[in-house]
């Protein structure tokens, strides 16, 4: 799980990044970001009904990505906020391919140092 520090947690912040951030797709994730001037980086991870009915399948699907972003913060620049999208798919990726997708959209962003 994230520290408290690195959520995106309040409403306008979310909505500044929808309306300010730039998006990039891979798969089934879409990653938007907008640049803060907090000096850290704050992250949110949606995963709607369309994924999945049942909560548990969606509440797995946020905790694979959590712990896949959490390992790649060192890694990451400062000073972003990050959402991360989960588009409906013919099935659920496992974490290998969730991984490999969240590379691919964190290179695509520039967002590695």
């Amino acid at each position: 799980m994230l520290s408290r520090v690195n959520r995106l947690a309040k409403t306008k912040d979310i909505e500044r990044v929808f309306k300010s951030g730039v998006s990039f797709q891979k798969d089934c994730l879409v990653l938007r970001a907008a640049k803060n001037n907090l000096g850290k980086i704050r992250l949110v991870f949606i995963v709607s009904k369309k994924v999945s009915k049942k909560a548990s399948q969606r509440n797995l699907f946020k905790r694979r990505l959590s712990e896949i972003v959490r390992q790649k913060l060192p890694k990451l620049k400062k000073s972003f906020d990050i959402i991360l999208l989960a588009k409906p798919g013919p099935e659920t990726p496992n974490s290998a391919e969730l991984e490999k997708s969240v590379d691919s959209l964190f290179s695509k962003a520039k967002l590695f140092i």
